[in-house]
């Protein structure tokens, strides 16, 4: 019964089903006998939703019964990191999530401690980077389940885009040297108190706000040169009509 249920609830291949979640799915039920069962009952499994249910409802009993309240918002914290504004899965190094809670105030013990539960919990994956440095573990959400249960409030997923643009117009700067346009450089602007902006993307901000600059300069001079000479012509209409009646005067 089980296994049939996960083929149906989080495979593309429905041949298949991911042993970390029948690992789940089974420690949850443990989890939910009481000190007189023994066995774990379909009556039990159904009480618990089944595979669905138990896989939906595991980030909240990781949150209520492993983490303590003051972690949990950086449980929170973590788990956006690692979805896009998509939403869709994204892997970052510890160095890297170090580096996005630091402006929650979250200390590197503090990260490492909520980090270990979280995979500890089977929510995230965790491996080496190509580094292999201790320091460049880089982790990932275990399941793709978990993205339908993570909602980004608007601001946060506001911040998301932006940093995704950046990061997408930072490569087309290093490959090709191409600058923002005016719309972009003014999204990214918007919000650049809370990204974490590289030297490279300092380099690349600077020198389009340069470039727009000039743009708009260029810009007001042709406006300017097009009244005046809008003016001039219209000048030159009034005196030869003052012209052509006077001319009609004398003859």
């Amino acid at each position: 019964m089980i296994l049939d249920d996960l083929k149906e609830f989080d495979n593309r291949d429905k041949d298949q089903v991911a042993p970390p979640q029948i690992q789940l799915i089974c420690s949850a039920l443990a989890e939910a006998l009481t000190p007189d069962q023994k066995v774990i009952t379909q009556t039990l499994y159904r009480a618990e939703e089944g595979a669905k249910g138990i896989l939906g409802n595991h980030l909240e009993r990781v949150r209520d019964r492993h983490l303590p309240p003051s972690q949990r918002p950086v449980a929170r914290w973590v788990l956006e990191a690692l979805i896009t504004s998509d939403p869709r899965r994204v892997i970052k190094t510890r160095r890297e999530l170090a580096a996005e809670l630091s402006r929650h105030g979250v200390t590197p013990d503090t990260l490492d401690e909520v980090l270990a539960q979280l995979v500890d919990s089977r929510l995230l994956s965790a491996q080496e980077a190509e580094a292999g440095a201790d320091d460049e573990l880089e982790y990932e959400l275990a399941h793709d389940y978990l993205l339908d249960k993570i909602s980004l409030d608007p601001p946060v997923r506001d911040r998301k885009q932006a940093e995704e643009l950046l990061a997408q117009e930072v490569r087309a700067y290093r490959r090709y040297k191409t600058l923002l346009t005016a719309e972009r450089f003014t999204i990214i602007e918007s919000h650049r108190a809370e990204l974490l902006l590289t030297p490279e993307a300092e380099t690349l901000l600077a020198e389009s706000k340069m470039a727009i600059q000039k743009e708009h300069e260029a810009r007001e001079r042709a406006r300017r040169l097009a009244r005046l000479g809008l003016a001039g012509g219209l000048i030159i209409t009034i005196v030869l009509a003052l012209l052509a009646v006077q001319q009609w005067q004398k003859d």
